[in-house]
């Protein structure tokens, strides 16, 4: 049998019945690989999307579930414009963590995001109408360093109302700063508590009152017990502290950080006994005849001694006169000579006895009826609570000036005490002072005149804040202080003053106000400054 060649009509035929028997596998493999594809490339990008959302989030300064999850989908949308769906934390997986956690830094983004397959009814083989690709990203967002943070409560009679609503928001200051620390970061608290005076505790545990002021009688006396004394026999109180003529502002300024000359200032209780330096003059003719004269001035004792020294070769006349209330006085002499004949002489001279006077100048003894105190940084947060929760160490009170007013608040002693705890105990670079205050001053022209500069003088504001501002910790970081405010019914014109003292510590940029009535999402803002505002992502 002889065979018929094979033509090439004859095998056309046959290619085109196996190109139909195998194109329903190809077209499988073209749609799987298609569809393949862009499943690969919708997980790739929902990475990129959920990195760029935890990033995103970590640059917000105040964070909540609410705020998290509503960053992440706005996020993850954009990259996805045409997606079905788009999910985030619970949402897109069971048992998904939520983005916050309380008191950690990380944060976790969980998103699934869904969207149309190109070829819903391909035949042997289609992925369906959708497909779905989910991711999850964690990111810590990188701290800067801890806080020292001060807490000045005021505890006058004008808060009395208002007290239990501040210790108790000052309680939750105390919790969320404890929420914050970790073993490598160590924020501290500590709190003054002031009305019109501050107060501190003595080496023997004594309660001391102080009004941190210099002031002034006159130009040529800085007699720091001139803020409260008692004159005459009547013992009559006269609290020049309150009085803004008698505070001199220059000496109160740079006694904040410095230590001044306080030779004219009184540190005895005027009860006898003191020292003073006299000063005279002597004149010799040649070297057999000299003449001296000496007055010493006891400004306490109201005390004057003159003597009168006469040398004529060998033989000195000498004649005292000293009027001093029986006091004795012995003054020592130290010569200062130019050329040969001319000589001045000083005096150091030293008194003891009774001055006859002791009811001038006396001390008052400072008191408020207010329970607060100082507590310095080092106490545990804890305890610190534990004593704003009860009326023992904290509790405001109305204290009489007279018959019919009380006294209000002085919150630039306070602001000076603070600074002072931060100045000089104080060892983290993030310095806080947080006042807790109606803004009701007992005395508002002291307050303008010694915190605002004035053309000659810097203020206590800007003398604090360059003060502190300019200050290395011991590794050699820069430190910073910001000032903020928490109101109760705050009185803006009477608490104007250290308003704008808050101001003055803040960044312009900075979209954290320096004042606020009382509420929780502020308290976030403060405490959560000390992020960086960055993060990095983490397995």
């Amino acid at each position: 049998m002889i065979m018929k060649p094979f033509t090439p009509k004859r095998s056309s035929g046959a290619a085109a019945l196996l190109f139909l028997l195998i194109f329903p596998a190809l077209f499988a493999v073209y749609v799987w690989g298609l569809e393949g594809a862009r499943m690969m490339q919708a997980s790739a990008r929902l990475t990129d999307a959920t990195e760029s959302a935890a990033l995103a989030v970590a640059s917000n300064k105040v964070v909540t579930n609410e705020t998290c999850n509503a960053i992440s989908k706005g996020m993850i949308e954009a990259y996805f414009v045409n997606a079905s769906g788009v999910k985030v934390a619970d949402q897109a997986a069971e048992g998904a963590l939520p983005c916050v956690i309380a008191g950690q830094s990380t944060f976790t983004i969980s998103a699934a995001v869904e969207e149309a397959t190109w070829f819903p009814s391909a035949p042997i083989i289609n992925l369906g109408n959708s497909f779905t690709v989910s991711d999850s990203v964690k990111v810590e967002r990188d701290l800067m360093e801890p806080m020292d943070i001060v807490l000045a409560a005021n505890f006058s009679g004008s808060m009395v109302a208002n007290e239990e609503a501040m210790k108790s928001y000052m309680v939750s200051v105390i919790d969320k700063v404890a929420a914050l620390n970790t073993p490598t970061v160590n924020n501290r608290v500590a709190l003054v508590g002031y009305d019109h005076l501050i107060s501190r505790r003595s080496p023997e545990g004594e309660k001391e009152f102080d009004h941190n002021l210099i002031c002034t009688n006159n130009s040529q006396s800085n007699n720091a017990k001139d803020c409260n004394k008692q004159t005459g026999n009547n013992k009559s109180q006269i609290l020049d502290y309150l009085n803004a003529s008698k505070i001199h502002k220059e000496k109160t300024i740079e006694n904040i950080f410095g230590v001044i000359d306080l030779s004219e200032v009184d540190q005895s209780d005027n009860s006898g006994g003191g020292s003073r330096t006299c000063t005279g003059s002597s004149f010799s003719l040649f070297w057999f005849l000299s003449w001296e004269v000496n007055t010493c001035n006891d400004v306490d004792a109201s005390a004057q001694c003159s003597t009168t020294e006469f040398t004529i070769l060998w033989w000195t006349i000498t004649s005292s006169n000293c009027e001093d209330n029986d006091e004795e006085i012995e003054c020592k002499r130290q010569d200062y000579s130019w050329w040969e004949w001319i000589l001045w002489a000083r005096y150091q001279c030293t008194s003891s006895g009774n001055n006859g006077n002791q009811n001038n100048n006396q001390t008052v003894e400072l008191v408020s009826k207010a329970h607060y105190e100082t507590i310095r940084f080092g106490s545990q947060l804890g305890d610190i609570a534990a004593a704003l929760k009860g009326d023992e160490v904290f509790k405001a009170e109305k204290t009489a000036k007279d018959e019919g007013s009380y006294y209000g608040s002085a919150s630039y002693t306070a602001l000076i005490e603070a600074a002072r705890l931060l100045a000089f105990s104080g060892v983290n670079p993030n310095r806080k002072i947080i006042f807790f205050t109606d803004g009701k001053e007992e005395n508002t022209d002291i307050a303008y005149d010694l915190i605002y500069d004035t053309h000659s003088q810097a203020g206590a504001c800007s003398t604090i804040i360059n003060y502190i501002n300019g200050l290395t910790t011991k590794d050699d970081k820069p430190v910073s202080l910001e000032i903020y405010i928490v109101g109760f019914g705050y009185d803006s014109t009477k608490g104007a003053a250290l308003q704008e003292c808050a101001q003055a510590t803040k960044d312009p940029n900075s979209d954290i106000a320096t004042y606020s009535e009382v509420s929780n999402e502020y308290l976030d803002q403060i405490l959560t400054t000390n992020f960086k505002n960055v993060g990095r992502l983490i397995n």
